[in-house]
């Protein structure tokens, strides 16, 4: 999952979009997001002293895998909190978000 894996570099907060390189099969994959989450992130950016990772993250694989099921558990309980029954997994979200972008957008590239 590349969340638990991009680092302030990766980003273009101006823009709303960053790019991730350490996605499936090594591929680069862009990501786009609002001005508020880019307000968000800039807010948390500042408080990170320096950090070059985003989120809390290591080059320890173990370490990433349990950071990967930490944001599978908070999309749960996100899921439960909003009365949805329905199973959401990251890469549903992507989809959606993906699906609406081009939907009102007309392009995904």
């Amino acid at each position: 999952m590349e969340v638990v894996s991009l680092r302030k570099s990766d980003l273009v907060l101006e823009n709303q979009e960053g790019q991730v390189i350490e996605g499936k099969g090594s591929k680069s994959r862009k990501l786009f997001y609002s001005i508020n989450v880019a307000k968000k992130l800039k807010n948390h950016l500042r408080n990170k002293n320096g950090k070059d990772f985003v989120f809390l993250y290591s080059q320890d694989k173990a370490d990433a895998k349990s950071k990967t099921k930490a944001v599978r558990r908070m999309i749960d309980s996100v899921r439960k909190t909003a009365g949805i029954e329905r199973k959401i997994t990251p890469h549903m979200l992507r989809h959606t978000f993906a699906t609406n972008h081009f939907a009102n957008n007309k392009n995904i590239l």
